[in-house]
């Protein structure tokens, strides 16, 4: 018969727990939200937050904001209406250039901020979307970005056909 070998078990053990420091980290502070003279906030070091407001070269954090192609209001609405579309979000901060949402996952309960500034002048929904706590979010962060401007362009394009109005 084969023996059990303890070092085995306690070895799992150990890769899982490493797993989870990766994966969730130790902190567990809320990251600072908010506009800051017409800026969201930078991006922490870690790979758990993108933004259209980072720089050109960084590869981990900068996604293309989304252009504006309906007026500042319109905008908003069409935002607004996707944000409540979507499961387990909740709208904290619904100011005329800004809006600010909180995710929260399905299994684990943890929250995710998004933000939104919209740039009348420059024609640009700037955003951020970050988690909480952790260190990697396993791309969350960007397929959610990808999804809402996905979302965004459908529903302007919609709106600039007529599709549905009487």
């Amino acid at each position: 018969m084969k023996k059990n070998n303890p070092y085995r078990f306690f070895s799992l053990i150990i890769i899982m727990i490493s797993s989870s420091f990766f994966l969730f980290g130790c902190e567990h502070v809320k990251k600072k939200v908010g506009l800051e003279k017409g800026q969201l906030n930078p991006c922490p070091n870690s790979p758990n937050c993108v933004g259209s407001m980072e720089g050109l070269k960084d590869e981990i954090h900068y996604a293309a904001p989304i252009k504006m192609t309906e007026t500042l209001s319109k905008s908003r609405d069409i935002i607004k209406t996707i944000l409540t579309d979507l499961p387990r979000v909740k709208i904290i901060v619904d100011e005329d250039i800004y809006l600010h949402a909180e995710f929260t996952t399905k299994i684990m309960r943890f929250v995710d901020d998004v933000e939104f500034y919209f740039d009348e002048k420059g024609g640009l929904i700037h955003y951020r979307s970050a988690s909480r706590i952790g260190h990697s979010d396993l791309g969350v962060n960007r397929k959610r970005m990808q999804e809402i401007k996905d979302r965004y362009q459908s529903a302007a394009l919609v709106e600039k056909q007529g599709v549905g109005v009487e």
